[in-house]
């Protein structure tokens, strides 16, 4: 595949061995291609010199939160809605792709932006309901943020929201919030790492939980690590 990238119009990254995952959702790969990624589009040499702070962040937050997470999975809760604005959005979907990969369909997960939460979509919120918010750095997108946390509150229709944030806490109880340290002037590019790795705790457990094998979920054979039969159609 690395061979058939190659070309005036391609850019390929291979990635060491040690990146692959040998479990069926992918949790280090995922990590490892979105650094390869900002690395390829905002250049090494930027990226190089902010990956010691953003490896201490997350091994913090695999330190300090992995109890908190593997606590919410015995909450028994039946939805697990992602909410993130920009980029965080799409650190949403993959954080309930996760959860729905490792309890094979079990929970219903959702993600959105809190802005286009704030409608329809809210109507998914019951008493079974687990809301993670991922806060920004960018302190306009974050006021909107915050808007979302009021409203929930007083809504108070949710078992639990839990708050992801490299700033100082924004209100909730401090076992409600998640925390990372040394990040708060960080580009939220860089968050993107030590954000998604309470969302990836969470998924194990709830597959624990729920007595499946977080590195072999589905038994049923209709979901593989490597997708099968899939066909690229020549592009006339």
């Amino acid at each position: 595949l690395a061979k058939y990238g190659q070309g005036p119009r391609g850019f390929t990254v291979q990635l060491p061995e040690a990146t692959h995952d040998r479990s069926f959702a992918m949790t280090s790969s995922f990590s490892c291609m979105t650094y390869a990624a900002l690395a390829a589009f905002s250049g090494i040499a930027g990226m190089e010199g902010r990956i010691d702070a953003i490896a201490r962040a997350t091994q913090s937050v695999i330190d300090q939160y992995t109890p908190v997470m593997k606590a919410a999975a015995t909450e028994g809760y039946q939805r697990v809605v992602y909410l993130g604005s920009h980029i965080f959005k799409g650190l949403a979907r993959e954080s309930g792709l996760k959860l729905l990969e490792l309890t094979n369909g079990a929970l219903v997960t959702m993600f959105d932006s809190p802005l286009g939460f704030r409608h329809g979509p809210k109507t998914i919120v019951n008493d079974k309901t687990l809301i993670v918010v991922f806060f920004s750095n960018d302190a306009y997108t974050r006021s909107y943020d915050m808007d979302l946390l009021d409203e929930l509150r007083r809504d108070d229709a949710a078992a639990r929201v839990i708050a992801i944030t490299a700033q100082d806490g924004v209100g909730l109880p401090k076992s409600d919030e998640i925390e990372v340290s040394a990040l708060a002037g960080a580009d939220d590019a860089e968050l993107l790492f030590p954000y998604i790795v309470g969302p990836q705790i969470l998924a194990f457990f709830e597959s624990l939980r729920l007595g499946l094998t977080p590195d072999k979920p589905n038994t049923s054979g209709t979901v593989n690590r490597v997708v099968q039969g899939v066909r690229i159609h020549e592009l006339s």
